[in-house]
């Protein structure tokens, strides 16, 4: 990216780096819990299944399964899960909307909530991307999977559970009987298998949102480079803005902890 001068385009461009940090961040870290609870080669198995004893779990004959680790895969998929929201969140951030950070979701990600038989209306920020006959397709690919969360999809299914492991109750079995499904306005049940795979595919569908959201930006900024080109002086010198210097940061602080 390259910005201005002032404060508050290097500021902008600061605030974008990080924001893109902390997703990557986010997904790295979801991955490696989802692993922790769930691969063949966690090395927490053990320490997991020790810490686990120290709690009295009551057995509700339905073969649920509670410790760390079951505890730990619920984290991962709600991680996976609000992903998507962050990687909404960065659009609006990078476009300067005018939508409220609260007003922000990967399933309103093109356009606000609308009363039940309003039209959808693009925000104008994201309608301009399309202007003059451009095409944007890092953030058309967005626009397309945002769909899939306004319709009944296999991404809204999983999405939907979101709210049971962060909000109400989803506990996990080591089998599911069709007839245990019962009381899900509050207490949601699922498969062992269908929570851990259902969480890497969320993790797999936010990984391509985020280099659908790289591709958006790097064909945005391209774009600028060349529309200032295009507005250079006649002096024949190419229109310029510095870009600002980034280095790759450290991944741990030892000493800070």
């Amino acid at each position: 990216m390259t910005v201005g001068l002032s404060d508050g385009e290097q500021r902008r461009v600061k605030d974008l780096v990080d924001a893109f940090n902390a997703v990557k961040q986010d997904l790295m870290a979801a991955r490696y819990l989802l692993w922790l609870a769930s691969g063949d080669e966690s090395p927490i198995r053990e320490h997991a299944a020790a810490t686990s004893q120290r709690a009295g779990f009551l057995d509700s004959l339905m073969y649920a399964r509670w410790g760390v680790r079951t505890g730990i895969a619920v984290q991962a998929f709600a991680a996976a899960t609000n992903l998507l929201d962050k990687v909404a969140c960065l659009v609006h951030l990078y476009y300067c909307t005018r939508r409220k950070t609260t007003a922000v979701s990967f399933r309103y990600l093109w356009h606000r909530r609308t009363q039940k038989n309003k039209p959808d209306v693009m925000d104008a920020e994201l309608t301009d991307q399309f202007a003059d006959g451009r095409d944007n397709r890092g953030l058309m690919a967005l626009c397309d999977l945002s769909c899939d969360l306004e319709t009944e999809s296999p991404l809204n299914e999983l999405v939907e559970r979101r709210h049971s492991a962060t909000h109400r109750f989803l506990t996990v079995h080591s089998m599911l009987l069709d007839s245990d499904e019962t009381n899900a306005e509050w207490l949601e049940r699922v498969d062992w298998y269908e929570l851990t795979e259902g969480a890497m595919r969320l993790l797999s569908t936010a990984r391509a949102g985020i280099i659908y959201l790289a591709r958006t930006i790097d064909i945005a900024e391209q774009a600028a480079a060349e529309h200032r080109d295009e507005g250079a002086d006649g002096t024949g010198r190419r229109g310029f803005l510095p870009s600002i210097p980034l280095f790759r940061a450290s991944s741990e602080h030892p000493d800070f902890e």
